[in-house]
């Protein structure tokens, strides 16, 4: 399993007590009774996450890990929650926390073997979530949810909390027409690895939105401290086998472009009539579109 790289200050100079990391863990301390959420976590398009670019953790919620924070956004403790039931596209979940939390991170299928909770524990929430980075090969998926009064009314069965997540890479698809037949494509000059959570470093905000209807939405781009390109794939990938593909999110400045490789024929042409062709990311305007966690088509 791929591992989750990231960097942090050791800023505290005594360690306080961090919750365990049990299936269904219990606070320590005073907050021993906390709140036991009951939840669902949803993730858009989970069942189109098919392709051999990504492990088994990519398919389906796996695992759950709340970061847990208080009202001044200082972190107080990480849960590991409880999977209920795993549905594809949705999880059910439980997770035990301390009565003071009043925001929690929601971070579905990542690798924390070498993070390390008392280092983090006081650290604000910007510091701490901002810095998580995944590799290419594993899918994450984050949510935040804030409650200012706590999340009493969600615990020990009184309500059911509801966690839209989102994934950290962008899917790609390429789709042919009448006049002409894709039969592959690869994906060149990506990101080696990204960052788990979109964070506005600008406004210290955690606000990306999705646009709807009658919403613009909050699109930006979060770049790792430390970038690095990937290795161009060797090949192009059977769209049969694989309709959609991955890439971490970035500028995609007009100097330093992704584009793909798309292997196709004319209608009426067989694959022995293949071409190679370049296809450069652009907007309707042909400008460079920026590459988010979002939908790309081709």
């Amino acid at each position: 399993m791929k591992q989750l790289r990231y960097s942090f200050l050791l800023i505290m100079a005594a360690v306080m007590a961090a919750c365990t990391k049990d299936p269904l863990p219990r606070p320590a301390g005073p907050e021993s009774d906390g709140v036991t959420l009951r939840g669902t976590a949803t993730v858009p398009g989970m069942a189109e996450v098919s392709t051999r670019a990504l492990d088994g953790d990519g398919l389906g919620i796996k695992s759950l890990q709340c970061f847990c924070f208080d009202a001044s956004g200082l972190m107080v403790c990480r849960v590991t929650a409880k999977i209920t039931a795993d549905n594809g596209a949705t999880g059910e979940f439980e997770a035990r926390i301390p009565n003071s939390v009043r925001t929690v991170h929601f971070i579905a299928n990542g690798n924390f073997d070498f993070f390390r909770d008392a280092e983090n524990i006081g650290r604000h929430e910007s510091a701490v979530i901002s810095q998580l980075e995944s590799t290419s090969g594993l899918m994450v998926y984050w949510g935040r949810i804030s409650e200012p009064d706590g999340f009493a009314e969600y615990g020990n069965g009184a309500g059911k909390l509801e966690v839209p997540l989102i994934r950290n890479q962008a899917r790609v698809s390429v789709e042919g027409n009448d006049r002409f037949i894709v039969t592959g494509y690869a994906i060149c000059n990506k990101y080696a690895w990204g960052t788990v959570a979109p964070f506005n470093r600008t406004g210290q905000r955690f606000d990306w939105e999705l646009p709807s209807a009658g919403n613009a939405g909050n699109l930006y781009v979060t770049l790792p401290p430390d970038v690095e390109k990937a290795t161009d794939d060797a090949q192009t990938w059977d769209i049969e086998q694989n309709p959609y593909r991955y890439i971490f999110e970035n500028p995609n400045d007009e100097a330093d472009q992704t584009y793909l490789i798309v292997k196709g024929h004319q209608a009426g042409e067989g694959v022995e009539d293949d071409l190679y062709y370049k296809v450069l990311l652009l907007d309707k305007d042909k400008n460079p579109t920026r590459c988010t966690a979002t939908i790309i088509t081709g």
